[in-house]
């Protein structure tokens, strides 16, 4: 009966990640010009679409060496096999709708880092709360930075995303706090495999301990900062110079949008808060539309195929480490 029903809830998951793709991405089309995008394209600067990518991927760089510093306070990992493990991942969550490839980060690289799947989802919470709270920070600080705002019922739209942000942020402390706690409240209250998965999951969020905290809270700092400069540079391709507080905010609220259930890649979401976003800016929308499918298509895409040849590369030349993707059903 479990294993029928965990893939239904996957399926039904996905499928409103799809709705939720197609109603955003209609809204953001909502104000399309077509003849500001044929312009944006026959003007795109596009070393500076290069740049970007490297921005990005130094980006990348910076999160496998975060994932690494929570893993080895658990035991010694090899950096590559970390590497290998998120550019899958990420690879999978671009290409499967409602973030479902953490999941499959985690089922992967229980086979190439040998730790149990509990361990690793708790190491990919922490990752995501540290993410949580720089996302919130972009948001504040890109509120208080903003001088000039066309739209000001935008913005108003913009302190509600910060304000959602900040209630996640909170909820997610607190409950890693409950599951951190030294407490056997929970687990005697589970049978004797959940309660093993429960103390598995704990040393995953463990993981971010005093000798870590800092190494991984300055390298989210890094890690953000390289972000927002690649989404700089992608207006910069389009000749659009945001401001650092029209920078910041448009991260963050962007971020933030992966979180609730979209289309593969983020279609629709992301169309949808640029497009908003280039409104309050007063900006062409439709140049909003145009860079988030820049993003999309090169710096999310270029992960995509290089995740995918990863885990080709790994399926065929290494057949003993092969994922076992119906782990993901099982449990």
């Amino acid at each position: 009966m479990n294993f029928m029903r965990i893939p239904i809830k996957k399926s039904l998951l996905g499928l409103s990640g799809l709705a939720f793709g197609a109603l955003f991405l209609t809204l953001a089309l909502r104000q399309f010009d077509r003849h500001q995008f044929e312009f944006a394209l026959t003007t795109l600067r596009w070393p500076l679409i290069g740049a970007a990518c490297v921005l990005y991927w130094v980006a990348l760089g910076l999160r496998v060496f975060r994932w690494r510093t929570l893993l080895v306070e658990l035991k010694a990992v090899s950096i590559m096999a970390v590497a290998e493990s998120l550019l899958v991942g990420y690879a999978v969550n671009n290409l499967l709708p409602a973030r479902l490839g953490e999941l499959f980060r985690a089922d992967y690289a229980k086979r190439r880092l040998e730790f149990t799947r509990s361990t690793l989802l708790g190491s990919i919470i922490v990752e995501r709360l540290l993410d949580l709270v720089a996302i919130l920070s972009c948001l504040a600080l890109g509120l208080l930075l903003i001088q000039t705002v066309v739209n000001a019922d935008r913005l108003t739209t913009f302190k509600v995303i910060a304000a959602y942000a900040l209630l996640i942020v909170v909820l997610g402390l607190l409950g890693v706090r409950t599951l951190t706690s030294r407490s056997t409240f929970i687990t005697e209250r589970l049978s004797q495999k959940l309660a093993r998965s429960a103390l598995d999951l704990k040393a995953g969020l463990v993981s971010l301990n005093r000798r870590s905290r800092m190494v991984a809270m300055c390298a989210s700092l890094a890690i953000w900062l390289f972000e927002v400069g690649a989404l700089w540079m992608i207006f910069q391709a389009l000749n659009i110079t945001l401001t650092p507080g029209q920078a910041l905010l448009l991260m963050g609220a962007a971020s933030l949008s992966t979180l609730v259930p979209t289309a593969p890649g983020y279609v629709g979401t992301y169309q949808f808060v640029f497009a908003l976003a280039m409104g309050a800016f007063g900006l062409p929308e439709t140049l909003g539309v145009v860079a988030s499918t820049l993003v999309q298509c090169f710096l999310f895409g270029s992960v995509t195929l290089t995740g995918l040849g990863c885990y080709f590369a790994r399926t065929v030349f290494a057949l003993r480490d092969r994922p076992v993707t119906d782990g993901l059903v099982n449990g």
